[in-house]
């Protein structure tokens, strides 16, 4: 019950709908709220319009119903470390629905009201919009897994046994969709678990492993094989190991990729 009533509440915060949004950078930016600081002033008003009219502007108090509701299929979870823009999908149309009843409040009391709102919407676009463009690329990059496809996919013609570690991400899933493997069967029939001196994790066929590489365990791997590493563990790779090749990042919030061998 109180996870319950902290989630419901939550989802009505300021720092989540106007300030940081979600902490998710797959669901959210971080640091820009789902909606525009114009729109704490609009849904404010839209509300006093709304309850103003109540008698006659039945699809408002509709909207007001959907938007005391909307946050119970979040409410009901236990997962989130705070509210989940995805989730609560179902109060945008209500916000939505205020901020023009806002604006045709704010209208209505001065005409000059109009072209602010305009004004300050198209400034808030164009600085949302740069962030969007420049800023949000470089900060979410590690949260969409930057760098994983360009990594398997430099892999593509080596017909060695490669080994993928999963110090940054696990490389299997991304690996069954970027790389140009056809398994005989489905992939899950394929894969088996496998642990050794130098390595602990999945294989298919024996020739693509994906999990964790015990460096120090090395020696007692007796052939030839190509070591997908990402920059978070390039520090432990062996000096003796030769380097064929570097991936290097797009973003500055990413990973390098590189490719050793054993040979």
């Amino acid at each position: 019950l109180s996870k319950f009533i902290n989630n419901y509440f939550s989802s009505f915060s300021t720092d989540f709908l106007f300030i940081s949004g979600d902490q998710n950078q797959r669901h959210g930016f971080g640091s820009h709220g789902l909606l525009y600081f114009l729109d704490f002033f609009l849904i404010i008003f839209g509300l006093i319009n709304v309850l103003k009219n109540r008698h006659s502007d039945k699809l408002g108090i509709l909207f007001i119903w959907i938007l005391v509701f909307a946050p119970i299929p979040f409410a009901l979870t236990r997962d989130s470390l705070g509210p989940h823009a995805t989730r609560l999908i179902l109060m945008l149309p209500s916000f939505i629905y205020l901020s023009y009843q806002g604006i045709l409040y704010l209208k209505f009391i001065s005409k000059w009201f109009l072209p602010a709102i305009v004004s300050l919407y198209l400034i808030s676009l164009a600085s949302f919009w740069h962030y969007y463009q420049y800023d949000y690329p470089q900060l979410s990059a590690m949260s969409w897994h930057a760098g994983m496809k360009e990594a398997i996919i430099a892999t593509e013609n080596i017909q060695l046994p490669l080994y993928f570690s999963n110090a940054y991400e696990p490389f299997l899933p991304f690996f069954l969709y970027y790389h140009p493997y056809l398994p005989p069967t489905p992939p899950a029939e394929n894969i088996k678990h496998i642990s050794t001196d130098y390595f602990d994790g999945s294989t298919i066929e024996d020739k693509y492993f994906f999990g964790n590489i015990n460096w120090s365990g090395l020696s007692s791997l007796n052939t030839p094989a190509i070591f997908v590493v990402p920059g978070t563990a390039n520090s432990e790779v062996p000096k003796d190991l030769k380097l064929l090749q570097k991936i290097n990042k797009k973003y500055i919030n990413a990973q390098d990729f590189y490719l050793y061998t054993n040979e």
